[in-house]
């Protein structure tokens, strides 16, 4: 019996290729099917908005790695695209670089193994952050997949010289670097773990990496202004203390609790399951690491957002435990058994998080409708530009109210370029109701309502 449910192992790698290629295949089809969904709501909205009215790159907070899915619908605008053209692009171009990265790690770095930990990472608890698409925490992570590809190669199959393999693990941290700085977490755990898994202590250049990692984003961390949105975050963890006696009934925890119970139960099931195993293998030190991650992540994700948060903001952060859960059951389990459960396993993993991304396109989808109800109810033969209070909105339906002007525009500028309307969500009642006559008035975002006049909209696209 044991024998039937064992794979060759070229078999079992072959298998495992051709899992992957169809995970991101399948998720470059979401992405266009979706590309409403994906592009219409919350930060995305506003990013599309400001590529098209600059008309350049979008990049916030020094995090670079978003230029790799910005240049493809940026290059079609410019080369004149409609609007639902630049949208689909760019909503492609996420998967395209995934799906990129992916290939580099199977191909380049012949490492399979590193190729479906990526494809775990990017879905295991991943819900409703797919439709958050401009994240860039989802892009960096994406981007890890090359630090484990190329830690964990076979050097029997891919080898350089001393100094190529210096360079090359410094190119990537920088890379990864230029994405989520709240990455140095799940980097430095994954650094260790595989520190231990190979019995490198001894090994001075092996510290190579870890010692660049913690210089790197250390660097970059103390260089974030106080004050800024950064560096606000940052000032809220000198509040641990006093939080620490209550930290299980915090919002925030009892938020996480309730996301993990309804969202992740099988993969908790699981995650408990693999570490009483490896508990039981003596592999003392992985459980320490996985278990010291998983709490030093979660303690700081509580107690920052120990005030509240929309539930977007909140999960985009749970997208970082799928790696402490990969990473354990790509070395532990995927890359030494080779065998019939293991790949039943992994397809249930893969299955359950991508049914479950699938079904929370329907939240998009009733929200772009309220969007629609709420404009076809407040527009008048005078003005297109609509204002609402907050407190008259079912905040159930739209979660963050800032984005509301991008959305609504891009929204009808898809069906009426010449005809578009906006929706701005004010929290004071009464407030802006004066300015409404003038042309030019184009009301933005909270934190900067005025930055953005009618006047200056790209015509092809928006005439307001």
């Amino acid at each position: 019996m044991n024998r039937f449910l064992t794979i060759e192992e070229k078999t079992y790698e072959k298998i495992l290729h051709v899992i992957g290629h169809v995970f991101f295949l399948f998720f470059l089809f979401l992405s266009i099917a979706f590309y409403k969904e994906r592009m219409l709501s919350f930060d995305s909205a506003y990013y599309c908005f400001k590529i098209l009215f600059y008309d350049t790159f979008n990049i916030e907070y020094h995090r670079y790695i978003a230029l790799f899915s910005q240049w493809l619908p940026l290059l079609a605008k410019k080369l004149g695209c409609s609007l639902q053209t630049f949208l689909i692009l760019y909503s492609a171009a996420f998967m395209l670089f995934y799906y990129a990265i992916y290939l580099v790690i199977t191909v380049k770095f012949k490492n399979i193994y590193a190729g479906i930990f990526m494809a775990l990472a990017l879905c295991l608890t991943i819900r409703h952050t797919y439709y958050y698409s401009v994240a860039e925490l989802q892009a960096t992570i994406a981007a890890s997949g090359l630090i484990v590809g190329w830690m964990s190669r076979d050097i029997t199959k891919v080898n350089f010289s001393n100094l190529w393999n210096t360079i090359i693990t410094l190119l990537i941290i920088w890379l990864i670097s230029t994405g989520h700085l709240l990455f140095i977490i799940p980097l430095v755990f994954y650094l260790v773990y595989d520190l231990i898994h190979e019995n490198r202590w001894k090994v001075p250049a092996n510290y190579l990496a870890l010692i660049a990692s913690v210089s790197i984003f250390g660097y970059k961390i103390l260089s974030i202004p106080s004050g800024g949105y950064e560096g606000n975050k940052i000032s809220v963890l000198s509040t641990l203390p006093e939080l620490l006696p209550k930290f299980f009934s915090l919002w925030s925890f009892k938020y996480l609790q309730g996301y993990m119970d309804k969202e992740c139960g099988l993969l908790l099931v699981l995650f408990v399951g693999m570490m009483i195993w490896m508990l039981v293998e003596k592999k003392f030190l992985k459980v320490l690491a996985v278990l010291g991650a998983v709490a030093g992540f979660t303690m700081i994700i509580v107690i920052t957002y120990h005030k509240g948060e929309s539930p977007i903001m909140m999960e985009s952060y749970y997208t970082i435990f799928g790696i402490f859960f990969a990473v354990p059951f790509t070395y532990e389990i995927l890359k030494s058994k080779y065998s019939v459960p293991v790949l039943v396993v992994l397809l249930a993993l893969m299955i359950v998080s991508l049914e479950r991304i699938y079904s929370k396109r329907e939240f998009y989808q009733e929200r772009m409708t309220y969007i629609d109800k709420i404009l076809e109810e407040n527009i008048t033969p005078e003005s297109r530009k609509v204002l609402i209070d907050w407190g008259k909105v079912e905040h159930a339906k739209i979660w963050i109210p800032w984005g509301a002007p991008f959305e609504s525009m891009l929204q009808t500028a898809l069906r009426e370029p010449d005809n578009v309307s906006t929706l701005f969500m004010r929290m004071k009642p009464g407030k802006h109701e004066d300015k409404l006559p003038d042309p030019k008035l184009f009301l933005g975002p909270h934190f900067h309502v005025f930055l953005f006049e009618a006047k200056d909209f790209p015509k092809e696209y928006f005439t307001l």
